[in-house]
């Protein structure tokens, strides 16, 4: 039980003390070979090509696209191999990237069926011709769709253009990932506009289907959004409303919750379960503490917790974070009176408190580790990581006259690096520099990816993240969607033996015998005594089935070809 006391003196109590040692960003590729800070490049995201493992995609945020892949197949992923990095991708012209603005790419988000169409997509805010003003009514926040092609996935086209929104003011980020139910929900902020005002887009969670399309629509609305229907101008697009500056959303792998890290102004960070229909309760983007009536009406500026005793009004209307943290040891007092002072009784007081709070990615490497399955996000100027247990260990808020306590079994603190890459220091940069995103492999590794906006000497490099509560899976038979490679053959490795199978949600569904089916085979042997026989594909769809083909078990299984990037698993029912 963690214990949060907002008073006159607070107290933070942290579970989890041992976790704080031994987090590292470790070096994985030679610099010499491969190097983001010659090639002045803005890493803003990276993550491993679906069925390519080791071999990753960086994004800069001046709009292009690099892989990074080993110059040999990688056998130990846990020290420094060979990559060669190349520029496929080259947007740039309409992604302008800028220091004095939250302008230009900022994350790609692979198809839940990558592995079989090769699409993709690509989220950025193109100044398109605009002012470098805070106000400005031409930039435009895009999604687009790209297609992957080659031996490598190294050729990359545009498809098509699937949204846009205009975006009114020069600061508001925006961030995309696919739920678990295959629909693409996105974080669009926007300090231009009213996160209550429901006749727009910005400062709101959308969901969309891109693999349908409404008349006019490069995409469609799918039928159970919160707000299909309506006859008042609001976009049935929006899932959730009431958003500040949305740094990083996430569909929790597991299950499937939608979770956001909203930066706050001067005195909160919020880590926020996305709920169906709910208002975080941000108006606007803030440079001040408090907020006009129908604003949030809370403890302190942007705080979304209960409502202050002494200031209610419209305030039950508001879904409370996850999760909110202290930016500072002074919490402004709301009714006017002096600062509230938050004591920092022990090491762990000062690391839980967040300056510019990032999202992050759940951590499925081994079962046997011990943050298996927990959501790890950080703080971008401080260099730190966090790991939440359980999505259902959200916080209470409860009020005491003028003393707010926040309880609940709060965040794990993972660590902060004090390493030096180059010649800076990661824990001391100036504010505007540090790790900006997490990318993960197939072994289950988190990398973490730096950036400076205003210097071009510092991080700008993708550094794995190694930490003992979070192990590797082991080589050779690995979760659904994942294979391991045999350095002789340069192939995957057959994985048999009892793994999950995933539903067409990828929800865990059972656990069940099954045998990877790899490029160049072209039957299956069905083991004797088989009752029915399944074909999933890596991203958890059923291809095929005895069962709905209403075919009795055959001894021998004729094999659809396969590219080489992809894979069947098949599921022996006995």
């Amino acid at each position: 039980m963690q214990i949060f006391k907002v008073g006159i003196l607070a107290t933070l109590l942290l579970s989890g003390v041992g976790f704080g040692q031994g987090l590292q960003f470790k070096q994985f590729y030679n610099f010499n070979k491969a190097s983001f800070v010659k090639m002045k490049a803005k890493t803003i995201w990276m993550d491993e090509v679906p069925g390519m493992p080791q071999h990753f995609w960086v994004l800069d945020q001046s709009g292009f696209i690099y892989s990074l892949y080993p110059e040999k197949p990688v056998t130990d992923p846990t020290v420094i191999n060979d990559y060669t990095s190349v520029k496929i991708a080259d947007f740039s012209e309409r992604c302008s990237q800028a220091i004095s603005a939250e302008w230009g790419a900022w994350g790609i988000s692979f198809h839940p069926d990558f592995l079989v169409n090769k699409k993709f997509y690509i989220i950025f805010i193109d100044p398109n011709g605009g002012p470098w003003s805070n106000r400005t009514d031409k930039a435009l926040t895009t999604v687009e769709e790209w297609v992957a092609s080659g031996a490598k996935n190294e050729i990359l086209k545009k498809s098509r253009t699937i949204w846009t929104y205009n975006h009114k003011h020069a600061y508001g980020v925006a961030s995309m990932d696919f739920g678990l139910d295959g629909y693409l929900y996105i974080a669009n902020s926007d300090y231009g506009v009213d996160g209550h005002d429901m006749k727009t887009m910005g400062r709101k969670v959308l969901r969309i289907d891109v693999d349908r399309k409404d008349p006019g629509k490069e995409y469609a609305v799918p039928s159970d959004n919160p707000f299909v229907g309506r006859t008042d101008g609001t976009p049935p697009e929006i899932w959730s409303s009431g958003l500040r500056n949305v740094w990083g959303i996430h569909a929790h792998k597991l299950t499937g919750d939608i979770l956001t890290a909203d930066i706050g102004q001067e005195q909160w960070e919020e880590l926020n379960l996305i709920k169906k229909g709910s208002n975080g309760g941000w108006a606007d983007g803030g440079n001040g503490e408090t907020y006009p009536a129908g604003g949030r009406n809370h403890y302190g500026e942007g705080f979304s917790g209960p409502c202050h005793p002494g200031n209610t009004k419209n305030c039950n209307q508001f879904e409370e974070p996850f999760w909110a943290f202290p930016r500072s040891a002074r919490i402004t007092d709301p009714k006017g009176g002096a600062p509230v002072v938050l004591s920092a009784l022990n090491d762990n007081s000062n690391n839980i408190r967040l300056t510019c709070i990032m999202g992050g990615r759940t951590f499925v490497g081994s079962k046997d580790s011990p943050l298996y399955g927990q959501y790890i996000f950080g703080d971008t100027r401080e260099n730190k990581l966090f790991a939440i247990a359980s999505t259902k260990n959200r916080a209470t808020y409860k009020w005491n006259g003028n003393n707010l306590t926040i309880e609940g079994t709060g965040p794990k603190y993972l660590g902060q690096s004090q390493a030096k890459i180059g010649n800076e220091d990661m824990a001391n940069n100036d504010g505007h520099d540090g790790i900006v995103n997490l990318g993960m492999d197939s072994y289950g590794y988190l990398y973490g990816v730096f950036v400076s906006w205003y210097k071009d000497t510092k991080f700008h490099e993708i550094y794995r993240v190694e930490h003992p509560g979070m192990l590797p899976r082991r080589p050779g038979c690995m979760d659904p969607g994942y294979s391991d490679f045999d350095a002789k053959a340069e192939r995957p490795v057959p994985c048999v033996g009892t793994v999950a199978a995933l539903s067409d949600a990828n929800r865990l569904l059972r656990q069940m015998p099954s045998q990877m089916l790899y490029p160049g085979a072209k039957t299956f042997n069905v083991p004797a005594g088989a009752r029915s026989v399944e074909l999933w594909n890596l991203n958890g769809r059923m291809v095929w089935s005895t069962m709905v083909a209403k075919l009795d078990v055959p001894q021998v299984i004729s094999l659809p070809s396969m590219s080489d990037s992809e894979a069947l698993r098949a599921i022996i029912h006995k």
